[in-house]
């Protein structure tokens, strides 16, 4: 954040004078500049002092008995705190393990002389003490949970993927588990995990975070199986740090420069984010609630990132199938088919809308309007009027999938004034590249086998010629045996006569 800025915005407001407020920092000069000589100004160290002494002495004052020289390291440890309550949570937490040791006073004033006053220097001995073997571990693990808290702590950052997700422990769970691998979200296969396997993975989660990066990074202690669930552990279950402080220390360029040298070498790419959210897709099939939350929001993510640079294209071919598996196990209820059916449809993820359509099939016969365009339509590539898609890169799949549902693709759409059929025939006529006929031919057949109406002129076509003509002028030669094929399955005695004898289909067998 501009921190001028802030300090120009403070000032603004404070000239108010209907508006009371309290702000806090750390003694930062530009703070101290602006509002160092305010005769209201507290100093927070001042009125916790006695706290911090009343605390130094519950934890170790019983130890003062046997040890009378711990009273004057007791008294030590509340000065050098300076109001700061974390350094005295560690000073202790090291004192009472030395007294466990055995550690005589000498011992014990240099494990508080070893934490010094200053939490970074702090915080830099504890990375020094963590073993090589972890290095890449460590820093990539405080990389994720410093990039997820600052979608939290600073949202003025833009992130592509929500701070719930960047903050899961599952991130982590899968970086001890193949994430140092490139490509280790396509080589996972979907799993429905039980609560006790949950519990499992943030016990495991804790022990590796314990390893790797001490004290700085924690989750939450699962709760007993009996009392949560799956969702809970999977989607709720985030990394903390141990104090803003950490994330602080994180943050600055010394140590963020520092880290990123030990990184796993592909974490620092763009390129991870979309990863990790296909792995813990593949993770997250339960019977809950938030099951389409969870899907939209990686999707929504995924699409995000994908707006702005190149995933390659294995990714999304597994993401398709993570995400089809995905439904497989979690549809139960139309409601929840219909939502996400329209989530999956507003966004043009079509392949996994098929797979939505071929498990319910009623959700297509609804084709309630998303945005006011129906399914359908949308589908076709057409929205509001006008073709956002070409021809070819329409999702035959999905139009199988929805075709076989009976809907009706004669019917007009209110915001186009034209049947989806007929939007086929106008755009197919308008379409200068001739190499798509073929293609285009696959989804036109979907559409006959369906009731398509091939009577009578095609509405939206100049010179209003016929659907039979229309069709023959754009197909290649060798798929005009199979149109007359469909019209005479068709058996609509009027369109045969035209098919059959009409100069448009001359030389068909």
């Amino acid at each position: 954040m501009n921190r001028l800025r802030l300090v120009k915005q403070i000032r603004r407001l404070s000239s108010n004078p209907e508006f009371k407020f309290c702000v806090s920092s750390r003694p930062w000069n530009i703070f101290l500049n602006a509002f160092g000589t305010y005769q209201d100004k507290l100093v927070l160290e001042d009125f916790t002092r006695q706290d911090i002494r009343e605390y130094v002495y519950s934890e170790l004052g019983g130890h003062t008995l046997d040890k009378p020289e711990l009273g004057l390291l007791c008294d030590e440890v509340v000065e050098k705190a300076q109001g700061v309550f974390l350094w005295v949570f560690l000073a202790v937490r090291s004192l009472i393990e030395g007294l466990e040791e055995d550690d005589n006073v000498r011992l014990l004033r240099r494990r508080v002389d070893e934490l010094q006053a200053k939490l970074e220097d702090y915080f830099d001995l504890i990375l020094s003490r963590v073993d090589k073997v972890y290095r890449h571990y460590t820093a990539t693990a405080l990389y994720i949970a410093h990039k997820g808290a600052k979608s939290l702590l600073c949202p003025h950052e833009r992130w592509d993927f929500p701070s719930d997700h960047c903050r899961s422990f599952l991130n982590l769970w899968l970086l001890q588990n193949g994430g140092e691998e490139r490509d280790f979200a396509l080589k996972r296969e979907v799993s429905q995990v039980s609560v006790l396997e949950c519990q499992a993975m943030v016990l495991q989660t804790n022990r590796f975070i314990s390893a790797c990066c001490k004290d700085l990074l924690s989750v939450p202690k699962p709760l007993p199986a009996p009392k949560t669930d799956e969702q809970t552990y999977l989607t709720q279950y985030k990394v903390d740090f141990l104090h803003r402080i950490v994330f602080e220390y994180l943050d600055s360029q010394r140590v963020a420069k520092r880290l990123r040298r030990s990184i796993v070498q592909h974490a620092s790419q763009r390129r991870w984010e979309p990863m990790l959210a296909i792995a813990r897709l593949s993770l997250v099939p339960v019977q809950s609630d938030g099951r389409c939350r969870f899907l939209d929001e990686t999707l929504a993510g995924i699409e995000a990132f994908a707006s702005r640079t190149t995933l390659e294209a294995a990714a999304f071919k597994q993401l398709d199938i993570i995400a089809a598996r995905y439904i497989d196990f979690c549809f139960c209820h139309r409601h929840e088919s219909r939502r996400l059916l329209e989530m999956l449809i507003s966004r043009r993820h079509y392949r996994f809308a098929a797979a939505v359509m071929q498990r319910n099939h009623h959700v297509a016969l609804d084709d309630f309007a998303l945005l006011r365009q129906p399914f359908l339509t949308s589908a076709m590539g057409i929205d509001r009027a006008c073709r956002k898609l070409p021809l070819e890169a329409v999702d035959q799949g999905f139009i199988e999938a929805y075709l076989s549902s009976g809907v009706n693709v004669n019917s007009i759409d209110e915001t186009t004034d034209l049947s989806p059929w007929e939007w086929l025939l106008r755009d197919w006529q308008a379409d200068t590249n001739v190499s798509n006929s073929e293609t285009v031919w696959q989804i036109a057949r979907l559409f006959i086998k369906s009731g398509a109406n091939l009577s009578g002129a095609a509405r939206g076509i100049e010179r209003h010629s016929s659907i039979i003509q229309t069709l023959s002028a754009r197909l290649p030669a060798h798929c005009r045996h199979e149109l007359h094929t469909l019209v005479a399955t068709r058996a609509q005695p009027h369109v045969l006569h035209s098919a059959v004898n009409g100069p448009v289909l001359s030389g068909c067998s």
